[in-house]
């Protein structure tokens, strides 16, 4: 995956947790496409959703992302 194909899903991944946090979700789950799902990709990703809970991919591909809690 190139810098700019990163780039791209990251910002498709932001945008995906924006749309979960309008809609009062708690837990974004995103489909991580197959040209992402190699290690050097998935060694990246937590670094870029480091104030996240929780940041795993699951078995499925899926990149699931627990929000951090709200502040008042």
């Amino acid at each position: 995956m190139k810098n700019d194909e990163l780039k791209n899903l990251l910002d498709s991944i932001r945008l995906t947790v924006k749309d979960d946090c309008l809609a009062g979700q708690t837990i974004t789950t995103y489909q991580l496409p197959k040209e992402a799902q190699t290690e050097k990709v998935l060694d990246v990703l937590p670094e870029h959703f480091e104030k996240f809970k929780k940041v795993e991919i699951d078995e499925k591909g899926n990149l699931v992302l627990t929000h951090p809690d709200k502040e008042d």
